[in-house]
């Protein structure tokens, strides 16, 4: 057959001389399907990119490892929190302990916990080449502190404080049930769905969070300093109890808008209830934090354990401070939506007792 053909790999050939004004014509036309093909391969990749599914409205926040924007999902019309992670060859060029392992983790903890009504919904997740990306229902609410910086306060009362912390433990014993550690439990870290004096509360961001296994404690020096229990210095190992120092911590800083120490040796020799803020409190309180606030392990309470002392009973509508599995009431919030399959079709990939059986 004579003319041109176009080969297996693209190029031009011809099997017979032919006429100027035929190669200048077949050459028009194959430069027209070459165009075309581009266009369409462009129109592929861009469908295909998670990312093109976003509009990128503003920067939310932005660290060594990443950073948080407010984005518009446009399929669903949808404004999420879209975090990206720089890889170890990311753009800022820095190193980071972030890897393909730490965000398959991340992804498979919020898989088992996110249903919870007060842990902030994984809505979707992908890898790129220079970012690990994941995209959360938007709280946009701010978190516990910064309520109280717009409101012109500096702490919070007592009965809603107690609600607060209840709420938090509440999210914390369910990880703990599934064997999950936060480490990284912090006022930043729990944030207000919304604006409204009614809004919900989620506990988020469990990039640093670790899994404990029977006989295999966590190492890793990890966490905020103000919030890191004594144990996770030692190199010992520990396991879900350094959350609820964590909690007593949170507790603390919410009732008298300060941290209850300031280094290693203030730990040791426990938390001092002094100051004005100190004076209207309950002794409930008082025990309350000083029984999360223990340095010795054994004595410590647990954030089950939380739920059912006098404190949070006294101030916290019961519905609240019920079985982490089934809350229900005033702080439950409807579940959000989803953009990508759950694993398996199921959204608990481990069946845990509850922890209040």
């Amino acid at each position: 057959m004579s003319g041109i053909q176009i080969a297996d790999d693209s190029t031009l050939v011809t099997d017979e001389f032919l006429p100027p004004h035929a190669i200048l014509q077949s050459m028009s036309f194959f430069k027209t399907a070459l165009s075309r093909l581009k266009s369409l391969r462009k129109k592929q990749l861009r469908d295909d990119d998670p990312l093109s599914e976003y509009e990128i409205i503003k920067m939310l926040g932005e660290g060594a490892q990443g950073r948080v924007d407010l984005a518009l999902h446009r399929p669903t019309g949808t404004h999420v929190a879209l975090k990206r992670t720089w890889k170890q060859d990311g753009v800022d060029g820095g190193p980071t302990f972030y890897d393909d392992r730490t965000y398959a983790q991340e992804v498979e903890i919020y898989h088992k916990v996110d249903r919870h009504p007060n842990i902030v919904d994984l809505l979707d997740h992908w890898t790129a080449r220079d970012a690990y990306y994941t995209a959360f229902e938007l709280a946009s609410g701010g978190d516990v502190l910064s309520r109280l910086q717009g409101a012109n306060k500096k702490c919070y009362s007592e009965r809603d404080a107690a609600i607060l912390v209840a709420t938090a433990a509440n999210a914390l014993a369910f990880l703990h049930a599934h064997g999950i550690v936060h480490r990284d439990f912090r006022a930043g870290n729990v944030m207000f769905i919304e604006k409204g004096d009614d809004s919900s509360l989620v506990l988020v961001d469990f990039g640093i969070a670790g899994v404990v296994s029977k006989g295999r404690p966590l190492v890793a020096n990890v966490g905020v300093p103000l919030y890191m229990a004594p144990e996770v210095y030692s190199g010992t190992g520990y396991g879900p109890l350094v959350d609820a120092w964590s909690l007593g911590v949170f507790a603390f800083n919410l009732i008298s808008g300060s941290s209850p120490f300031l280094d290693g040796s203030d730990q040791m020799r426990g938390p001092k209830f002094s100051g004005r803020a100190w004076k209207r409190v309950s002794e409930e309180c008082k025990d309350f934090v000083k029984r999360l606030l223990t340095v010795e392990q054994r004595s410590r309470m647990t954030t089950r354990e939380c739920l059912d002392h006098t404190w949070i009973g006294k101030n916290v509508p019961k519905e609240v401070g019920s079985c982490p599995s089934c809350v229900s009431g005033v702080l439950r919030r409807p579940a959000g939506l989803t953009f990508f399959p759950p694993p398996n079709g199921a959204w608990f990939t481990t069946q845990v007792p509850c922890p209040a059986a």
